[in-house]
């Protein structure tokens, strides 16, 4: 007969604890880790060190597994970021990561315009895992050029998720002049995709089968050869909804100004589609993929020009056939550009606040949402005369 000691329970936990930290070993537990940019060039070594590069930053992420933070250095600030694609081709990214900047108006990435030769003209994610993550905040890319899809950014599977963003005059060859995403999800908020290309399909974004919306977002000026000035793509059974965004200004030379989809249900809320220009459907065009239609609910929207839709087009308390009066892409306030609502705009206290996304509207904090009571529509809120709301300081 055997006899057993019992163990207290701090004894206990003493003896797990080296058995716990080699079955972490053995397993290879991840651990997140933050990594701080300090250089605005592109000569790393590959390593993060006192000095570290964008690339160099992403490369030891990659090498880390788990969940990392990219942040950079207070010196960057109003500094671009140039990539030596040339040289030393585009970032590949295969782990969830998040890149923080400090303000898309105070850094940029920047692809200098050289192709990359294939899929992501800057960055690109290849791995075909559904459960990661890309998060971009506060920061700019801009002039990136892809031979195949996704000008500055091409993203395979899993979320994208673009906030404070602007992704401006990138091009790509096929899909996705902005960027090109196959992910389970995509989420843009208070981000400007603007003067971006692609010679087929996707002058904005292109986007295959994800559930996608749109937030406090501004689409402008960006063109594709066929369909999708603005963007293009299909989300299948899932759907895109666009909240308070703004879509206008897009050109596409077959089919869907501002945005053409095939095979989705859309849903428009508090949003203007205004200003695009397609032989065949202006502001948007829902096409068909298979037997499946596009259906498209509007609602406290205001849509300019023509459309096309091949299932229902359902909604009420629209604005149809009026000009929304619009300013020029400018920085109105924020960091990011606008489409600043002129003085007697119909877009003006026309939406519901039923409706409003956020506390304020694309610019951020200092600019409420619902000013004088009632939502505007689109990503802009008009603030009516704010000279003396701060400092004297005059705004639209």
């Amino acid at each position: 007969m055997h006899s057993a000691t019992l163990q207290p329970p701090r004894a206990r936990a003493l003896l797990r604890a080296p058995l716990a930290l080699a079955l972490a070993t053995a397993l290879g537990v991840a651990h997140a880790a933050t990594y701080t940019v300090t250089s605005a060039s592109d000569a790393g070594n590959g390593t993060c060190a006192a000095t570290c590069t964008l690339r160099d930053a992403i490369t030891a992420a990659n090498t880390n597994p788990g969940a990392d933070t990219i942040l950079f250095a207070s010196n960057l600030s109003g500094d671009t970021i140039t990539l030596d694609i040339a040289g030393k081709g585009h970032i590949p990214i295969t782990d969830s990561l998040t890149i923080q900047g400090p303000g898309a108006n105070l850094l940029t990435v920047s692809g200098g315009g050289v192709a990359s030769g294939t899929d992501g003209g800057m960055f690109y994610d290849k791995t075909y895992v559904g459960g990661h993550y890309l998060t971009l905040t506060s920061v700019t890319l801009a002039n990136g050029n892809s031979s195949g899809k996704g000008g500055a950014l091409s993203f395979s599977y899993g979320q994208l998720t673009l906030r404070g963003v602007a992704i401006q005059n990138n091009h790509a060859q096929t899909f996705g002049g902005g960027f090109y995403t196959g992910g389970r999800t995509l989420t843009v908020i208070d981000s400007t995709i603007s003067g971006n290309s692609s010679s087929n399909h996707g002058g904005g974004f292109a986007a295959n089968y994800p559930t996608a919306s749109l937030v406090d977002s501004t689409i402008s000026g960006n063109s594709a050869g066929g369909f999708g000035g603005g963007f293009y793509g299909r989300t299948g059974s899932n759907s895109l909804t666009a909240s308070n965004s703004t879509i206008s200004g897009n050109t596409a030379g077959s089919e869907g100004g501002g945005f053409r989809l095939m095979k989705s249900n859309v849903v428009l809320t508090n949003s203007i589609l205004a200003n695009n220009t397609a032989p065949t459907g202006a502001e948007f065009f829902g096409g068909t993929q298979g037997t499946t239609p596009t259906n498209v609910s509007a609602n406290f929207s205001l849509i300019e020009g023509g459309y096309s839709v091949s299932g229902t087009f359902s909604g009420s308390n629209n604005v149809f056939g009026q000009d929304p009066l619009l300013g020029q892409l400018a920085y109105n306030g924020g960091p990011t550009q606008t489409l600043a609502l002129l003085p007697g705009s119909p877009a003006i206290d026309a939406g519901s606040n039923a409706y409003a996304p956020s506390a304020y509207d694309q610019r951020g904090p200092g600019f409420p949402r619902i000013f004088n009571g009632t939502i505007d529509i689109g990503a802009f809120e008009n603030q009516g005369d704010r000279i003396f709301t701060n400092g004297f300081e005059p705004g639209p």
